[in-house]
C-alpha cells in the first residue's frame, strides 16, 4: 500500500485587537492580516468608490448635491467604521488562521501604499467639483450662520444664475441677482430685473423655525428659480448706489441675505465667482443640516 500523502497548510494566531488596529488605520489591511485578501481588496475599492461616485452622480443634476454628498459621506464613515469591526470579528471566530504569502511586512507596505493612492486619485475627483468651507461671515442670513460647514460645488458650465448662492473670491457668500447684460433698477426696497418684480412675501413661522432662531424681519424673496430667505427691513434709508442700469460685460450683481444696510449689494467682476453654495452640511442649527442654498423653500 502506498504512504497517502497529508498535506498541510501552516496556521497561526490571528490577534482580533491587530486586526481591527490595522483596517482601523488603512481599510482592508486587517482583512489582509488575517486571510481574507479578496474582502481586504473589497474594503479598499469601496471607499474611493463611494468618493468618487458622490461628484459623478451630483454633476448631472441641476438641483442642489448637499444631501448626495451627505449620503455618500456617511456611507464612507459606515465602510471606515465596517473595515475594522468586521477584521475583528472574523478573527475572534478562527483561533488560528492559514498564513499565506502576503501576510508578511511587504505586501502589507504595497497593499497600504496601493490604497493610499487610489484614495488620493478619488479625493482629487471630488475637489475637482466640490469643496467643504467654514462659512465665518455674518450677512449670509437667515441661511446661514458664522460657523457653519457648507458644501460649495465648483463646476458649473453655464456660470452662476439667477438665485444662486455664490461663494465669492473674498470668501464672503451673496445672491446672484443679475448677470450681465441684465437691467436692473431698486425701486422702495424691491429688486427689478429686466423689468421683472423680484418679490418678497412672508414665510410661516414653522418655516422660518426651520434656520432662524428669531423671526426677526425674515421673508423670502422670489427669483427665477424660486424663493428662498432674506433678513428684509422696508426702509427708505436703505438705498443702493451705483447698481441701477444695465450690468456690464463680465460683471455681476450679487446682494447679501441680510438686507439691514445700505450696502447689501454690489457690483463684482464674474471672474470673482469662486462656486456656488450647495446648502448646509453641518450646523449648530441641527435643522439646518442638509438644508439646500434656498432654505429649502422651492
Amino acid at each position: 500500500m502506498g504512504e497517502a500523502l497529508i498535506q498541510t497548510r501552516k496556521t497561526a494566531a490571528r490577534r482580533p485587537g491587530a486586526a481591527f488596529m490595522l483596517s482601523l488605520v488603512f481599510p482592508g489591511l486587517g482583512q489582509m492580516y488575517t486571510g481574507d485578501l479578496a474582502g481586504g481588496i473589497a474594503f479598499t475599492l469601496l471607499r474611493p468608490l463611494a468618493i468618487v461616485a458622490a461628484p459623478v452622480w451630483a454633476a448631472g443634476r441641476q438641483a442642489s448635491a448637499v444631501d448626495v454628498i451627505i449620503i455618500f459621506m456617511l456611507i464612507a464613515a459606515v465602510l471606515t467604521i465596517a473595515s475594522p469591526v468586521e477584521a475583528c470579528m472574523r478573527a475572534r471566530r478562527t483561533a488560528e488562521l492559514p498564513v499565506c504569502s502576503y501576510n508578511a511586512g511587504g505586501p502589507y507596505v504595497l497593499f497600504t501604499i496601493a490604497g493610499i493612492i487610489l484614495h488620493c486619485a478619488a479625493i482629487m475627483v471630488l475637489a475637482a467639483f466640490f469643496s467643504i468651507r467654514i462659512y465665518d461671515g455674518f450677512r449670509a442670513g437667515p441661511l446661514l450662520s458664522p460657523g457653519d460647514i457648507i458644501l460649495v460645488r465648483h463646476y458649473i458650465p453655464d456660470g452662476p444664475q439667477r438665485g444662486d448662492l455664490a461663494l465669492l473670491d473674498d470668501g464672503s457668500a451673496a445672491r446672484v441677482i443679475a448677470r450681465p447684460g441684465d437691467r436692473v433698477k431698486y425701486v422702495n426696497n424691491i429688486f427689478y430685473i429686466n423689468g421683472r418684480k423680484l418679490p418678497l412675501g412672508y414665510l410661516d413661522d414653522i418655516i422660518i423655525a426651520r434656520f432662524a432662531a428669531d423671526r426677526g424681519d425674515v421673508l423670502s424673496e422670489t427669483g427665477d428659480a424660486g424663493p428662498y430667505p432674506v433678513r428684509f427691513r422696508q426702509s427708505a434709508e436703505i438705498t443702493l448706489q451705483g447698481v441701477n442700469g444695465l450690468v456690464g460685460k463680465d460683471s455681476l450683481l450679487v446682494a447679501c441675505d441680510t438686507r439691514l444696510d445700505s450696502d447689501f449689494a454690489r457690483i463684482v467682476r464674474a471672474s470673482s465667482f469662486s462656486g456656488r453654495v450647495e446648502g448646509v452640511i453641518f450646523s449648530r442649527n441641527f435643522r439646518k443640516i442638509g438644508m439646500d442654498a434656498s432654505g429649502d423653500l422651492r
